[in-house]
């Protein structure tokens, strides 16, 4: 499932960023059939994420990571007529396009259990010489730099399924 997306995230050793963004409106329920659309949104400017960095996108509620996506773009603003065109990006203003690295998983993730914080904490475990550290999701952060090493562990994981 996903291979060809994820040996490339694997074999390529280009200087990008990985981070990890929890997506979701915490008023709504979860749809654990949500897929994938294209864009991920941000409230405000994140700062740091380029074209080519590459995102695990996990869904708030359920704490499961629903994808993982390549930035295509750098991040835009909506404007007026995109929120006036869809009143929801009033919220989540900032986005960037992105191409889903794992779409078979994408399809699927609400049967799986890879939870974010469990997984940092095996991976911390397994390989504490390069730590991944999620704190600051728990202050609010809307997005957190991860170690590329992080991010090839949860990829392995996801090419098990």
């Amino acid at each position: 499932m996903d291979n060809a997306g994820i040996e490339a995230v694997l074999a390529d050793d280009a200087e990008r960023g990985f981070w990890l963004k929890p997506v979701g409106d915490p008023t709504r329920p979860v749809d654990l059939a949500a897929a994938y659309t294209g864009t991920i949104e941000f409230a405000k400017e994140p700062v740091g994420l380029a074209v080519g960095d590459v995102v695990m996108v996990s869904r708030i509620g359920v704490s499961k990571v629903m994808y993982v996506a390549r930035c295509l773009s750098a991040p835009e603003l909506a404007t007026d007529a995109q929120v006036a065109e869809e009143p929801w990006r009033a919220r989540v203003r900032w986005f960037v396009r992105t191409e889903n690295l794992t779409p078979d998983y994408g399809r699927n993730w609400g049967r799986y259990m890879l939870k974010p914080f469990d997984l940092v904490k095996e991976y911390n475990d397994l390989y504490p010489e390069v730590p991944a550290k999620l704190d600051t999701l728990r202050r609010s952060a809307e997005i957190v730099a991860i170690p590329r090493e992080f991010v090839a562990y949860i990829l392995r994981r996801i090419r098990a399924f």
